[in-house]
């Protein structure tokens, strides 16, 4: 006796409705501006400071400043 095999095709009816789009948040992009100040006091630098202005961007690339001139905080890192 032989055996027969029998295949059959299953088709998968495509559905007419697209499903809806992805959605995910845009992260703003930030740009750091960096600018070094002296402090003169009767005509000699008293003091220099880094000082540092932020900038998030849309997606359209237009900027608003989110942190307007600040010092950077001075941290001492001790050398072995």
């Amino acid at each position: 006796m032989a055996t027969t095999l029998i295949s059959k095709k299953i088709y998968h009816p495509q559905s007419s409705l697209t499903p809806p789009p992805i959605e995910f948040p845009f992260v703003k992009p930030l740009t750091y501006d960096f600018r070094v100040v002296e402090w003169m006091k009767e005509g000699k630098v008293s003091k220099v400071t880094l000082q540092v202005q932020v900038w998030e961007h849309d997606e359209y690339g237009s900027g608003t400043v989110v942190q307007y001139w600040k010092d950077v905080e001075r941290i001492q890192i001790p050398l072995p």
